[in-house]
């Protein structure tokens, strides 16, 4: 591995070491395994080789060797999984981003913390899953389904954008007001559609928008702590802001940040208190 990969790992890992203690206020833990990959080699826990285009996975799968990140378990351990910065480069949308190892560190922070929320929320996915018989579980499954629906996209954006706001509010009255209006909204859309056999997606989205929104909210501390705005911040973990679970997820917990102090111990935790909940139990 070449020294300034062997640099940006160090730095990654002391990032979410400051992020994980100050921000997310979790006690140290094992690090998980790692699979990291540039162009042409894989290193997996430190152990490299070639590889041709291809990343072989704990557990036997396989992952394109293409700019991506993500964590996943095997045998009930973690494991994350990452492209170096110089595979996010090759990708024509990444090429000219001059804060693309900033990204590629906040991303990685963002995965760290999915690490430390697999037990807890990891056994009770699989519970639905399997009860619902459903097919290539992932977070964004609720857009997917939904989006196309007549009225639910137009809902989802109004109670995304409302959440901001909340989060952005500095006058306290103001706010208050603002994540009431947010709590109707949200009540509102999912009474209308989480009904009757859609009704178990309700959890799946609250479960999702947990997972999505505290993991998106520590890359943006990642990026606060870099040296970045406030928006400056939220608009890198924004993205595209093409997936609702990652949008909405990040407008939540920016919210519940401004409106609870001390919310993390309430999600870290054997039964994580849902999201929601966090939200709209604000008095």
């Amino acid at each position: 591995m070449s020294a300034a990969d062997r640099a940006f790992l160090a730095e990654a890992v002391k990032t979410w070491d400051v992020v994980r203690a100050e921000d997310l206020r979790l006690a140290p833990a094992p690090l998980p395994s790692f699979v990291v990959f540039d162009e042409h080699c894989v290193w997996r826990d430190g152990a490299g080789a070639e590889h041709q285009g291809t990343i072989a996975l704990p557990g036997g799968n396989e992952a394109p060797a293409r700019a991506l990140a993500f964590a996943s378990s095997d045998a009930g351990k973690a494991f994350l999984v990452l492209a170096l910065p110089s595979v996010w480069r090759a990708d024509e949308r990444h090429r000219d981003d001059p804060k693309l190892d900033l990204l590629v560190r906040s991303v990685f922070v963002h995965e760290m913390t999915h690490t430390r929320q697999a037990d807890s929320l990891g056994a009770r996915l699989t519970e639905l899953e399997t009860e619902h018989k459903i097919e290539n579980l992932n977070d964004d499954l609720i857009q997917q389904r939904f989006a196309s629906r007549d009225g639910f996209t137009a809902a989802f954006t109004k109670e995304r954008d409302l959440l901001y706001d909340v989060a952005n509010e500095k006058n306290a009255k103001r706010r208050l007001a603002l994540a009431k209006e947010a709590s109707r909204a949200i009540e509102q859309r999912r009474a209308r559609f989480f009904i009757g056999d859609d009704a178990y997606f309700a959890e799946l989205e609250e479960i999702f928008l947990g997972m999505e929104g505290v993991a998106n909210w520590a890359g943006f501390r990642a990026a606060m702590r870099a040296g970045l705005t406030r928006d400056e911040a939220v608009t890198l973990m924004q993205g595209s802001r093409k997936w609702f679970s990652q949008d909405e997820g990040l407008a939540l917990f920016l919210a519940i940040d401004a409106l609870t102090p001390g919310w993390q111990q309430r999600v870290f935790r054997d039964k994580p208190e849902p999201a929601f909940h966090l939200f709209t139990g604000v008095p």
